[in-house]
């Protein structure tokens, strides 16, 4: 069975009413045990994928927020009067050498 991402907690949910809409106990077969331990084991695995998932897309926010923080304390340091700091432009490619 493929869980996508959208569909886990629809998933988890209706696992949850399958189990809980029995008010007097639940008896299940080896068989069933066997259907809902597959069943735990799919959404778990997709669960993870989605943590792993969001594990990497912080990480890469952390370091696209680290760049532009740093990026703007470089121009605020040059922006000042004074300052010692110098924006280098590299040179564009195929140039003749005269300013653009």
């Amino acid at each position: 069975m493929h869980t996508s991402d959208y569909e886990l907690s629809g998933q988890l949910f209706a696992l949850r009413r399958k189990l809980a809409d029995n008010h007097s106990g639940i008896v299940l077969t080896a068989d069933e045990v066997v259907g809902l331990t597959g069943e735990l084991k799919t959404l778990g695995i997709v669960a993870q994928r989605q943590e792993h998932e969001l594990r990497r897309l912080r990480a890469t926010n952390t370091v696209a927020v680290a760049r532009r923080d740093g990026m703007d304390a470089v121009l605020a340091a040059a922006a000042q009067p004074g300052s010692n700091v110098r924006l280098l432009a590299p040179e564009r490619p195929f140039s003749d050498g005269r300013p653009a």
